[in-house]
């Protein structure tokens, strides 16, 4: 997947994208591209994208007319065509494109509270996994066809799903010790054996964040810095075994106040990495792309 273009808003109906050089190339100096996707519908809500390159690129959220209905567009180079997706009262929440004809979402299936899990074949997306009551899936990652995870929840506990290419393996991760839900609702796949997951708690009666890797035989929670009196995790991604980054927000203690956070993965370690912030900028980061190293954008 090619990690040079960079989304940098999803606000009103309109995405804001920027296309990074390839390495070695002279900087490009064109501002950051506004577009707005052609719509059957309003739009309510654009929740994700994912670029496969500079002309094919998915977009998914949620549009409305009388009723919720789910809404996904493909980036051809030169505009957003909208492309069907059932079912009508379903959300989307997530999209992950492994190739041009392997393209995963994940979300609510319909408010009753039952996941949804659809696949893009070349030609239609068609509801594609489990549907179990009182679920929800927020993210979805695959690192080749044959190793794709989502992840969510399941009334209290956290709720992963494994693509083997196959079938879809089921598996639940329980709250923390002091905390009565987990909410998954990020995830990152770089193998069958090395994955990692973020989510929500009500650990000390307050939303606390947690970070989880799976190791190839269990889902195991990794100590994670705490800069302030709380860390909001809302997304993570891995480049290697020695790469990985998550970000969001945190409380910091005095003065108090919601602040930006950005964490890094050096193989043993979660280092705080120091994201630089002035008044009028956004207090919290929802998203992380890295091509490299020193190539990071948030």
């Amino acid at each position: 997947m090619i990690r040079s273009i960079t989304l940098l808003g999803l606000t009103a109906g309109c995405l804001t994208v920027a296309t990074s050089p390839p390495a070695g190339a002279a900087p490009d100096t064109r501002a950051a591209e506004q577009v707005r996707p052609a719509l059957p519908w309003h739009l309510h809500n654009m929740q994700a994208v994912d670029m496969l390159t500079t002309d094919d690129g998915w977009a998914v959220g949620t549009a409305s007319r009388r009723v919720l209905r789910p809404w996904a567009a493909h980036w051809d180079g030169a505009s957003w065509r909208h492309v069907p997706t059932p079912p009508v009262g379903a959300l989307l929440e997530d999209v992950d494109a492994i190739s041009p004809n392997d393209v995963w979402t994940v979300g609510l299936r319909n408010l009753a509270g039952r996941a949804l899990i659809a696949h893009w074949d070349g030609t239609a997306f068609v509801n594609a996994g489990p549907s179990r009551a009182h679920s929800e899936l927020r993210a979805v990652s695959g690192s080749v066809a044959d190793d794709v995870w989502a992840v969510g929840h399941v009334r209290d506990d956290g709720l992963v799903y494994h693509w083997n290419g196959a079938g879809w393996d089921a598996m639940t991760v329980p709250p923390p010790s002091g905390a009565q839900q987990l909410d998954l609702i990020a995830v990152s796949a770089l193998a069958p054996d090395d994955v990692w997951a973020a989510g929500h708690t009500d650990a000390s009666g307050a939303n606390q964040s947690i970070v989880v890797h799976w190791d190839g035989q269990a889902w195991k929670r990794v100590d994670f810095p705490n800069p302030g009196l709380g860390v909001t995790v809302n997304d993570i991604t891995s480049l290697s075994a020695a790469d990985g980054w998550a970000v969001g927000s945190y409380q910091s203690a005095s003065p108090r106040r919601q602040k930006p956070f950005s964490a890094h993965w050096d193989g043993s370690t979660w280092s705080v990495v120091h994201v630089p912030h002035k008044a009028g900028t956004p207090r919290v980061l929802y998203g992380i792309s890295a091509a490299s190293l020193n190539d990071v954008w948030a």
